[in-house]
């Protein structure tokens, strides 16, 4: 088995890209290989306030274009791999095929019904 660590932040059309292609080559290869998702959040690398500034420990009040997006995915994928993948390739599909907001709570509660 091959695994590959896949950093992404689902505001980044480079890894939409990236999850429909790995999409098709899971399809393809079955088992033989492992796509674990990590959270890259573009947000904390960009981020002015320095390297001691960390994206996930801000308050929920804090305007983000993707931290509840990685808090709904981290939930997720607590419900076991198969919910985390339809739930991160909605989350994609959301962002970046209807560009919807994903700062948006209702959006992530109705994506992972």
């Amino acid at each position: 088995m091959i695994t590959l660590d896949v950093w992404s932040d689902y505001t980044c059309p480079y890894a939409y890209a990236a999850a429909v292609w790995l999409r098709e080559v899971k399809a393809h290869c079955g088992d033989a290989i492992e796509i674990r998702w990590r959270d890259f959040p573009l947000e904390q690398v960009n981020s002015m306030q320095g390297p001691e500034w960390k994206l996930w420990e801000q308050p929920d009040s804090h305007r983000s274009k993707s931290l509840w997006a990685f808090r709904a995915g981290q939930a997720a994928r607590l419900q076991g791999n198969e919910p985390f993948q339809r739930f991160h390739m909605a989350l994609f599909e959301a962002r970046h095929q209807r560009h919807e907001d994903l700062a948006d709570q209702d959006l992530l509660a109705g994506t992972a019904l």
